[in-house]
């Protein structure tokens, strides 16, 4: 609601159209193997141990998965780069 100058209030649906959904065409979507996905990027501080911080995401995912995250919700790992712009799966 939008209140008026002399305390007369206008509902948004008075002057425009309101739906509840998503933009379509999507302007910016990501899927993963044919299914809408989020991505996350995590990056190596200068310095870490690569092993190390690749153990420490599988932990959180892990945790994640039990304790947070809805059933029927997975992770996967997409792209991995080696930081010299070499691709590894």
């Amino acid at each position: 609601m939008i209140k008026g100058h002399e305390q007369d209030q206008i509902r948004l649906s008075d002057v425009a159209r309101v739906t509840k959904g998503y933009v379509k065409p999507e302007r910016e979507g990501l899927l993963y193997d044919t299914l809408p996905a989020i991505a996350i990027s995590i990056a190596m501080e200068e310095g870490g141990n690569i092993l190390q911080l690749g153990k420490k995401v599988d932990a959180k995912l892990s945790e994640l998965k039990e304790d947070i995250i809805p059933a029927g919700i997975d992770f996967q790992k997409g792209i991995l780069s080696t930081g010299t712009g070499e691709k590894c799966h």
